[in-house]
């Protein structure tokens, strides 16, 4: 591969930005330590790296320090000096580089990710180069509770894919499930369960480390690279009309046992725009542009994004009253929490206890009201691709488990049609059946397409028989 190597200079965190490769790779050098650079590929990805000539050898060596859009150009920079003491002394930084890289396990790599700060397997997609706090909160959780148990202590020298996939069907025979134990938050604890969806969740998650220790050089390839991971379950469920009305009436049963308005309210606000749990939770006042129609959330899962607002959604927003705080000021968040400064929290509670109010089994989830608004959309003629754009969807093919239902106004503009296409077939027929056969002079009569039932049976044999394809009768030979 052609590379490119360009002029000395400082390397900083504004150059690592903003290098860009023009078809070849390209390195640049640092004017401070002598074999420090940055490499930048066609392909986006750019990685910091130590150049060196062993003492006694004629070849030249590289060390990849680490990715330049997880590393800071200051830590690449500390790392580099030290490979270029270790030099001075004689030493070999690549030699030590692979004894410790034999000696890492898996627990080890994983703290390592954490101490990181998350990456993403792949950075540079919606949502930044690090994990936002919630998935990285769901990320440590499956790691620590199920790959550390069963692969922890394993050398990454000697992981193998064998050893990914026997560790996914353990987890999916539920070998790591356990009690509900504390969940590291300052309130609440969690369940640790197995199955399917759960191994092949926590195997995902698995392969990101593994992937971002490939990144940093920390292993030569990514043992999860041809594993077959379990594939999550689409869930279609979503509510019928008549199940919304259900909704409705068990909401309003809920507010008249005592249960405060600001969850149920947010779930009406997640039934009538389609927004995520978490969205409606952490809204604020200064996000609803009321008088445009729409709520700019700042963050997302997907980013920064435009929910549009239904007529009625506004006039829900419109009627709810802003809340004051413990000082007589009016509440940022449009459902702010009892106690503290933030927002509510514990809104899975409440919707379990309005999901049996409702009748509904454990299938209906506040996500299955996200689903339903999407459902009922399409039903009433949108696009999946406008659709997709209202409920922020970052890939057209998350919309695409709806694409039965975008057959629904299609069925109901060819119906018509369907209808008046036989209704007339039947009458050529009926006055076709009405007319004399020209030669007899007798009513014609309708063709039957099955043996008459006054007649012997037949039954088909190996050769066609004098009745044509019906055979031979039935006892004759």
């Amino acid at each position: 591969m052609t590379v490119r190597e360009v002029a000395v200079v400082r390397l900083g965190q504004r150059l690592a930005a903003t290098l860009q490769a023009d078809g070849t790779d390209r390195i640049v050098w640092d004017d401070e330590i002598r074999g420090f650079g940055l490499r930048a590929r066609p392909s986006g990805q750019k990685r910091w790296i130590f150049q060196y000539r062993p003492r006694g050898e004629g070849t030249t060596k590289r060390l990849t320090i680490g990715d330049a859009v997880v590393m800071k150009a200051e830590e690449a920079r500390t790392v580099a000096k030290a490979h270029a003491l270790a030099r001075a002394r004689g030493e070999d930084p690549a030699k030590e580089r692979d004894a410790a890289k034999a000696d890492l396990t898996v627990a080890q790599l994983i703290e390592r990710w954490v101490e990181a700060g998350y990456p993403r397997a792949k950075p540079g997609r919606i949502g930044g180069a690090f994990l936002k706090p919630s998935s990285a909160e769901i990320y440590q959780s499956g790691l620590r509770h199920h790959v550390v148990p069963l692969v922890g202590k394993v050398k990454l020298a000697k992981l193998s894919r064998v050893d990914v996939e026997r560790m996914q069907r353990r987890i999916a025979r539920g070998e790591t499930a356990q009690d509900p134990v504390n969940s590291g938050r300052s309130r609440g604890r969690v369940a640790i369960s197995g199955g399917e969806g759960i191994a092949g969740r926590v195997t995902a998650y698995f392969a990101a480390v593994l992937t971002w220790g490939v990144r940093e050089g920390l292993l030569a390839q990514s043992p999860a690279e041809k594993v077959h991971v379990i594939p999550a379950k689409r869930r279609n469920r979503h509510l019928s009309w008549e199940e919304v009305e259900k909704l409705g009436e068990a909401l309003a049963a809920a507010e008249a046992e005592g249960i405060s308005q600001r969850f149920t309210q947010a779930i009406r606000l997640i039934a009538l725009t389609g927004c995520r749990k978490t969205e409606v939770l952490a809204l604020k006042w200064r996000d609803v542009d009321l008088q445009g129609q729409r709520l700019r959330l700042p963050d997302s899962k997907t980013g920064a994004k435009v929910v549009p607002l239904t007529t009625a959604a506004r006039a829900f927003l419109e009627a709810l009253p802003r809340e004051i705080d413990k000082e007589n000021r009016p509440s940022p968040w449009v459902f702010p929490a009892a106690h503290g400064d933030g927002h509510a929290v514990g809104i899975t509670k409440v919707f379990d206890r309005v999901r049996k109010l409702a009748g509904f089994g454990d299938d209906v989830t506040l996500h299955v009201l996200r689903h339903s608004f999407a459902t009922l959309a399409i039903a009433a003629g949108g696009s999946l691709y406008l659709v997709g754009k209202a409920l922020g969807h970052s890939n057209a093919a998350t919309t695409e488990c709806y694409a039965h239902v975008a057959l629904d106004p299609v069925h109901a503009v060819v119906e018509p049609a369907g209808l008046k296409v036989s209704a007339a077939l039947a009458a050529g027929a009926a006055t076709w059946l009405g007319q004399a056969d020209p030669a007899s002079g007798q009513p014609r009569k309708q063709r039957r397409s099955e043996p008459p039932e006054d007649r012997p049976s037949f039954r088909k044999r190996g050769t066609r028989g004098t009745r044509g394809t019906w055979g031979t009768p039935t006892g004759t030979t």
